[in-house]
């Protein structure tokens, strides 16, 4: 680990400890020799990471939605003989496609966009 990744692993720990015993009132603290505060770059990158994490969830629900809709749609123009056919041509291609869109986003968008310190 790098030395900065490497703090911000030591505030993760110590900063989730803080905040869970004192509050959010913690960010407030300046540390002693460095006139920094550190809790509040620790709570600003956990934050921007987290709802990064979350709207991603968010993108790939709506994608699925969307591609439920197409497909579904798209189904009524093969002209099946039967209902059946129609339900599993279109379950098939639905849980294909969502599958591949949610398999697929999380670790490339995971891996890329991610602050370093929260990989390991």
């Amino acid at each position: 680990m790098k030395g900065k990744e490497k703090s911000m692993g030591f505030l993760n720990c110590y900063c989730q400890r803080r905040i869970k015993e004192f509050g959010f009132d913690i960010v407030k603290e300046v540390f002693a020799g460095s006139n920094k505060k550190l809790c509040e770059e620790w709570l600003s990158s956990y934050e921007s990471t987290n709802g990064f994490i979350l709207g991603i969830g968010f993108f790939i629900n709506i994608i699925n939605i969307v591609i439920a809709y197409i497909i579904s749609a798209l189904v009524k123009y093969e002209k099946p003989h039967c209902t059946n056919q129609a339900l599993i041509s279109g379950t098939l291609k639905i849980f294909i496609a969502q599958f591949v869109n949610t398999v697929t986003l999380y670790p490339i968008l995971g891996s890329h966009y991610l602050p370093s310190q929260l990989k390991d």
